[in-house]
C-alpha cells in the first residue's frame, strides 16, 4: 500500500470514529432531556406486581324471584288482560279466541 492509501484509510477511520462518538454524545443528551420532560416520580401502574385480567361484573338477576314465579311458561311472548264490556260465558270467549290462537301458532294462549 502506498502512503496515500494509508493516509486516506487513517482519515476515513478517524472520520467514522468521530461520527460514532458524536452520535453517542447526542443520544446521551437526548435521553437526559427526555427523562426530564417525561419522567415521573410515581410508579408505573402498568408494571405493577399484581396482574388483573379483564372480567365481566357479576351477573345480576334481571327478574326478582317473586315476579319469576308469577310469569307463565317460556313459550309465551306476552301476557294481556282481556277486559270485556259485559261478562261472557267461557265457551263463547274460547270460540272467539280460537282464530287468534291458530294464527299465532300457540304463542297466544287463553288461560
Amino acid at each position: 500500500m502506498t502512503d496515500l492509501q494509508l493516509g486516506l484509510l487513517a482519515i476515513g477511520a478517524l472520520a467514522v470514529i468521530a461520527v460514532v462518538l458524536y452520535n453517542r454524545w447526542q443520544e446521551r443528551v437526548a435521553r437526559r432531556d427526555a427523562e426530564q420532560a417525561f419522567g415521573s416520580g410515581h410508579a408505573d401502574v402498568l408494571l405493577g406486581a399484581e396482574r388483573r385480567e379483564p372480567a365481566l361484573p357479576p351477573r345480576r338477576e334481571a327478574v326478582s324471584p317473586e315476579l319469576r314465579r308469577a310469569v307463565p311458561a317460556e313459550p309465551i311472548d306476552y301476557v294481556i288482560e282481556l277486559m270485556l264490556p259485559k261478562p261472557l260465558a267461557a265457551p263463547v270467549v274460547h270460540e272467539a279466541w280460537s282464530p287468534t290462537e291458530r294464527r299465532f301458532a300457540r304463542r297466544a294462549l287463553l288461560a
